[in-house]
């Protein structure tokens, strides 16, 4: 990894040569950048966009990023485990390799698979604000936005002080955490650590994971120079995670993530951004003792290094901006791949990879946003290229019209593609077959709604519709042994959904009980002309999703927060107990936080779950009952 870093650091540093650094940065207000390629206000984006802050969700019962995707969203978090060990993220019925993930901006999801892609060197406590867009982004960000996109952005880095937090809790749990943010005239810098741990809720179900993370920004005249790098170490007992056969499985990932990215801040920008990603996962079937058939663990090493390269031209007929990127994507392992020399795995004696594969992404794109009186479009089309495929060209426009000052319509119809993971092209054991054949999903998505927001709520409505066609998925065909990696030749998806945050302390007055209110509802249908019995992803999704989160006050200068979440899952699996095929069953979900604010510090007492109800999100890894902790977080000002 030394040389590619190297590597990317002469990317970057030719292409300063190149800048001028005399004018003044363009500052917008209420920015979304999920949304298009030029930062656009809220209100004038076509778009589904969703956004929550820190200082929002201060007071909720959450633990890690996972718990607010989950609760504040309309995204289906199907987790295995507790903590936020591992997740998979999707949205509108997607599946986990359909969502693009963004750390401050820069993509940082997984070719293996789209389990690892919440390996972010970040934890809760160091996000600043969450932006998800939901629907097909790919003429945005290239093949991969295929169902949405999700921005973690870390600290706004503004003010100069140190903050910690710990919590203990049952599972003999614990969390700790520092940052430090300091600010000294046109320099910025924020680093973290983070350390958390638990014995966990069931047999094998304990983890430890760490996390180290360094964001810094720098203004030379009026040029903008960032560099961020993260590292996170996790091990987890993955009890039935991916067979309830063998219970006693284990998994370890270590994930390093390094970025720089340039800004000339002129009218007519140049942006140029550089990234490298590495994910090393090592996969036990069985964690200690091995049976005489088993002959190894599996090994795993992606390598990503990306290369975006834009152009911001501003004129009378709007904002036009037009680029390129480029990404190379490789794995070497000792499962998937085509066999090449060994190599050593790094940290293991006599233990080898075997196979590998590689990949060149190449995307050009052009992009125009223009405002007409009330009107707003943003359209445009990308075009992403790789030796084994055809062109794959996603052309869409979004429509943003307002009809009084606080109320707009929108619409937008947009196209996508994605690539097969290496997993879906290649892993294959005694349950499980790739297929080296997949063709990349395509889709095509409508969209409609209106948004309506004042100082004291805020309400978007949005219906939507999407044609998929190749869809790939993991399935299982009455009589058959093995799970087959195909593409469905036809899988389409439509839905609505509700978002509604209100202020009561905007309109009745700063002693109103209530702080915050909000809720969520989204229903998603998937039209199922398969055939097939069992489906890994594509024909498990939620079905209703019902999300209410309230911040009130109590006696005393108490703070209380309660999450409420009702997930009703449409699809089958096999529960390996009864040797049956079932259908999943609906849940509900309580969670509630009462604080206490100090000058410098707030003390906290939190529960999950409750009511203790029994739950599952993938088929047979039950999910933790009831949880209690406590915990304290604070900061301290230093000086310029």
């Amino acid at each position: 990894m030394q040389l590619k870093y190297m590597i990317l650091s002469l990317l970057l540093l030719s292409n300063l040569a190149i800048a001028d650094l005399k004018k003044d940065t363009i500052t917008t207000d209420e920015v979304i950048i999920t949304a298009s390629r030029s930062p656009l206000l809220y209100s004038e984006t076509g778009r589904t966009i969703n956004t929550i802050t820190q200082k929002e969700i201060h007071n909720l019962p959450y633990l890690n990023a996972q718990d607010v995707l989950k609760k504040s969203f309309n995204i289906d978090v199907r987790q295995r485990g507790n903590y936020g060990v591992q997740a998979d993220l999707s949205i509108r019925g997607g599946n986990a390799d359909q969502v693009l993930i963004l750390l401050n901006g820069i993509n940082v999801s997984d070719p293996q698979s789209g389990h690892h892609n919440m390996n972010l060197p970040i934890d809760y406590s160091s996000i600043s604000k969450i932006e998800v867009m939901e629907g097909s982004g790919s003429r945005i960000y290239g093949a991969g936005a295929f169902a949405g996109v999700i921005n973690f952005i870390t600290d706004e880095q503004n003010k100069n002080e140190n903050n910690f937090n710990l919590i203990l809790g049952g599972d003999n749990y614990w969390s700790a955490s520092a940052n430090t943010a300091f600010t000294y005239k046109d320099f910025s810098s924020y680093f973290t650590i983070s350390k958390s741990k638990s014995d966990g809720y069931a047999a094998n179900t304990d983890f430890q994971s760490f996390n180290l993370f360094y964001h810094g920004k720098l203004k030379i005249n009026t040029a903008n120079i960032e560099l961020q790098f993260g590292f996170t170490d996790k091990a987890f007992g993955a009890n039935s995670f991916y067979t309830p056969e063998f219970p006693n499985q284990y998994e370890k990932t270590k994930t390093s993530f390094v970025s720089a990215k340039y800004d000339n801040g002129k009218e007519n920008r140049t942006t140029i951004e550089v990234y490298a990603r590495e994910n090393q996962d090592q996969y036990r079937l069985f964690r200690d003792s091995m049976p005489d058939w088993y002959k190894s663990h599996n090994y795993h090493l992606t390598d990503v290094i990306g290369y975006n390269q834009k152009h911001t031209l501003v004129s009378f007929a709007g904002i036009t901006n037009v680029g390129f990127t480029f990404k190379s994507e490789e794995i070497m392992s000792n499962v998937m791949g085509n066999a090449m020399q060994p190599v050593k795995v790094t940290g293991e004696s006599f233990k080898f990879y075997t196979k590998s594969a590689f990949r060149l992404v190449q995307s050009y794109f052009i992009e125009h946003n223009l405002s007409l009186g009330n009107l707003s479009v943003s359209a445009g089309v990308s075009i992403t290229g790789l030796r084994k495929y055809d062109w794959m060209i996603d052309p869409g426009v979004d429509f943003n019209f307002k009809i009084v000052d606080n109320f707009s319509i929108y619409a937008n119809i947009n196209s996508a593609h994605r690539l097969p993971t290496f997993t879906d092209l290649f892993y294959t054991d005694t349950v499980s077959l790739g297929n080296k054949d997949l063709k990349p999903e395509e889709a095509l998505s409508y969209e409609i709604g209106s948004k309506y927001m004042n100082d004291f709520i805020k309400i978007q409505v949005a219906i939507f519709k999407r044609f998929g066609k190749n869809t790939i998925d993991w399935i299982k065909a009455e009589g058959d042994s093995l799970w087959r990696s195909i593409n469905l030749t036809e899988v389409n998806s439509m839905g609505g959904e509700v978002f509604l945050t209100f202020y009561p302390k905007e309109l009745f007055g700063i002693n109103s009980f209530f702080d915050r209110i909000d809720f969520s509802y989204c229903y998603n249908t998937v039209e199922n002309n398969t055939g097939y019995v069992l489906s890994e992803y594509v024909l498990n999704y939620l079905n209703h999703k019902a999300n209410l989160s309230i911040n009130h006050k109590l006696p005393l200068n108490l703070q209380m927060g309660w999450s409420f979440s009702y997930n009703a899952r449409t699809g089958k699996y096999y529960e390996y107990s009864s040797k049956t095929i079932k259908d999943f069953d609906p849940y509900f979900l309580v969670d509630a936080r009462i604080s206490y604010d100090f000058d410098f510090a707030t003390c906290y007492l939190q529960g999950k779950n409750l009511f203790n109800s029994n739950y599952i999100d993938i088929s047979n890894v039950i999910l933790p009952g009831r949880w209690i902790g406590i915990g304290i977080s604070g900061k301290i000002q230093h000086s310029k």
